[in-house]
């Protein structure tokens, strides 16, 4: 189950989680004000397309939107991960979307991977203009009893609206697109 230890954050910034024995480097883009939050983008995709280790090609992805229980709401952000680097970004901040980051979810040759995926994959396209080529649904495979390393209660009454995530956000974001990455690759890998 992955466990993660957060250390120093910053905005705009590169922040480290341990996942097991897996270091996973976590990228938080708070916006696109300028080349060089481009420039951060692009580079941690160019991660997921160059690692090698991920031979199924799969990125864990999860979404929030603000807590007032209306399904309307925009969505506020995206996660990416797989295994070894995690991608956050706050897209309702951003001046515009990054063509890399378009781009990238369109590749066929990936599969996103989440749960409640599909309204996530609709929601994206309808707010942003993204599209999500492949996508797997993770709920049929999610177990039960799940253990995050911090209280989901307490994150009900958080605001995701916020600029700044908050350390238990960022962690639980983290924790999510990390967990849909590893399931299904632990999945597929009893299969070859």
């Amino acid at each position: 189950m992955p466990a993660f230890d957060m250390q120093v954050l910053t905005s705009s910034s590169t922040s480290r989680y341990i996942h097991s024995q897996t270091e996973t480097n976590v990228t938080i883009t708070y916006s696109t004000e300028d080349e060089e939050d481009f420039g951060v983008i692009d580079s941690v995709i160019k991660k997921f397309i160059s690692n090698t280790e991920n031979k199924r090609r799969i990125i864990g992805f999860d979404t929030w939107r603000r807590n007032s229980g209306s399904c309307d709401n925009p969505i506020r952000g995206i996660a990416l991960s797989d295994g070894k680097t995690c991608l956050i970004c706050q897209l309702w901040s951003f001046k515009a979307i990054p063509t890399s980051l378009s781009n990238f979810l369109s590749l066929s040759s990936f599969t996103f991977v989440s749960s409640g995926v599909k309204f996530s994959r609709k929601k994206l396209e309808a707010d942003y203009g993204l599209g999500i080529r492949n996508v797997v649904e993770m709920g049929q495979y999610t177990p039960v009893n799940i253990r995050t390393p911090v209280r989901v209660e307490s994150l009900v009454s958080e605001r995701w609206d916020v600029h700044i995530l908050n350390a238990d956000q960022i962690t639980y974001i983290t924790w999510n697109a990390c967990y849909y990455f590893l399931s299904l690759s632990q999945k597929y890998s009893g299969m070859t």
